[in-house]
């Protein structure tokens, strides 16, 4: 019987604040079609290619074939598709449409619950074009990571999209599979940058994805995790039959909570159940449509005692350009940014709150009330979206209060940002 959704992940569902995650497990369903390899088989299909290619000499061939068949470290791994990549040179682009692009492609039950769901973001790290079978266009805009500024200029305009971190079939110069081609991923700031936002403006569902790429999505994981530390979004991962290790690592390494499933029906069987309307009586939440003034949601005024509001900034970052960032505390205070840039600023507060950003510009006494484009909260986090204003120089940012309609400074709320 598949497990529950939980709480959180329905009010995330509910909120338009669900991400999907896909890994290579939705591939391999019984009910997909297409023969697509498992990561081992992979390797053998290459070097199936190299032999009736001749493009190697047989005793080459056999001693990748043994290689590949014995324990290797994931670096190890990557290396070697490398060589393999290099070994097939012109034909490796037939090779990957043979093998991702099969003819007789066909999503399983498990797709189709995903379409169903119609979250506005759905990641994946798989080459074949089994999603976009699922749900094709218009219904949903697929874009790699070389794009991924793109696909989140869509989201934030309300179109929904696939983000193939590692690539596409069709598109072989995207595909992220050999060492290389992981250090050219990694270092594309406007890549790392989309998916560090997405982890913390949404809530992340990992399924039949392993958690084990510490080259790349890890990476970004942990760094979330490590940076927002208690304040971290909270993510939730489908795992088959997993080991009480698996369960803590997930959670102590990631900030993801591990869901058990006993067999994989249930993955597809979880994610219609996610879809499902609320029961009778269970009342949906509804986002307040976002203000367009200098405050946050509108709030009741209220009255607290004299010092002002403690607000624990998590972090202020232009999140979809990554030379914008600038963070609170001791770290980083200034980096170059360009009037009308995007940026966003998440602080954690509590729900009752209203915040304005008021800014000092350069040689200015005083600080002005910042026009908000949107303002979205999550539980206690809340993220503002501005752009950056002239004139160039140095400008102050800072967090204020509204306290019976008055504005007072927060503590531990400033930030500079150089703007050029």
């Amino acid at each position: 019987m598949a497990p529950e959704p939980p709480r959180r992940l329905i009010d995330a569902f509910q909120k338009h604040k669900l991400a999907l995650f896909i890994g290579s497990g939705l591939s391999l369903g019984a009910d997909v079609a297409g023969n697509f390899p498992t990561w081992r088989q992979l390797s053998e299909r290459l070097l199936d290619v190299c032999e009736t290619r001749g493009l190697k000499e047989p005793d080459w061939i056999q001693s990748k074939r043994n290689i590949f068949q014995g324990r290797m470290s994931l670096e190890e791994t990557l290396h070697e598709l490398g060589t393999l990549r290099t070994a097939l040179a012109r034909y490796y682009r037939a090779a990957l449409r043979d093998i991702f692009r099969p003819r007789n492609a066909s999503p399983g039950a498990a797709h189709r619950a995903v379409k169903a769901l119609a979250v506005p973001a759905v990641l994946t790290t798989n080459y074949d074009q089994l999603l976009e079978i699922a749900d094709p266009l218009p219904g949903r805009q697929p874009y790699t990571w070389q794009h991924a500024d793109e696909a989140l200029d869509d989201l934030r305009n309300g179109y929904k999209v696939l983000l193939k971190v590692h690539g596409s079939a069709e598109y072989h110069e995207s595909i992220v599979m050999s060492a290389v081609e992981y250090i050219a991923a990694r270092s594309h700031p406007p890549y790392h940058a989309v998916l560090s936002y997405l982890l913390q403006d949404n809530t992340f569902l990992f399924a039949g994805y392993g958690m084990n790429d510490p080259h790349d999505l890890d990476l970004v994981l942990k760094a979330n995790a490590d940076a927002f530390r208690a304040s971290a979004q909270e993510h939730f991962a489908l795992l088959l039959n997993p080991s009480p290790a698996d369960v803590d690592r997930y959670f102590n390494n990631y900030h993801v909570k591990v869901i058990p499933y006993s067999q994989h029906q249930d993955v597809k069987d979880f994610l219609e159940a996610l879809a499902r309307p609320p029961a009778h009586g269970v009342a949906t939440t509804h986002m307040p449509p976002a203000p367009r003034t200098g405050a946050a949601a509108p709030q009741q005024s209220r009255s607290r005692p004299s010092g002002g509001l403690r607000i624990s900034v998590i972090v202020k970052v232009a999140a979809w350009l990554p030379w914008a960032r600038f963070d609170a505390g001791d770290v980083e205070l200034a980096h170059e940014v360009k009037i009308g840039d995007h940026a966003i600023l998440s602080i954690r507060a509590p729900e009752e709150a209203q915040i304005a950003i008021r800014r000092r510009a350069p040689g200015a006494g005083q600080a002005v009330p910042v026009q908000l484009a949107a303002a979205r909260r999550t539980g206690s986090n809340l993220a503002l979206e501005f752009q950056m204003p002239g004139p160039p120089g140095e400008h102050v940012f800072e967090l204020w209060e509204i306290i019976d309609g008055s504005e007072q400074l927060a503590d531990r709320t400033t930030c500079t940002a150089r703007i050029r």
